[in-house]
């Protein structure tokens, strides 16, 4: 399994047990809106990390072009959550996407 594969899943499956422990637990409901509001921009990342993989290992001119596009659309969503939510656990990972969308579409 390549290893960009392997860390997608681990990031999944990070954000579904993400998920799953906002949702059990008690709170105000200001409190679950706005992790539920994070939680989900979060996802608008993630959802646009297979495009920058578009190709595998014999991408094509388009596959290229996929993976521009991709890796704009990742940089922009997590620049958004940056500045919409400063103080989240998040932020390193959302900073870290940016260079690995940097690094894919260049």
């Amino acid at each position: 399994m390549s290893v960009c594969l392997v860390k997608t899943q681990c990031k999944f499956a990070k954000v579904l047990l993400t998920l799953l422990l906002l949702l059990g637990r008690g709170g105000s409901c200001a409190e679950e809106e706005q992790a539920t509001a994070e939680a989900k921009a979060f996802a608008a990342i993630e959802e646009n990390l297979p495009k920058m993989r578009a190709g595998r290992s014999n991408p094509t001119e388009s596959d290229l072009e996929i993976r521009r596009k991709g890796s704009a659309e990742v940089i922009q969503a997590a620049r958004q959550f940056l500045t919409n939510y400063p103080g989240s656990k998040k932020v390193e990972d959302a900073k870290s996407l940016i260079v690995i969308a940097l690094y894919k579409g260049a």
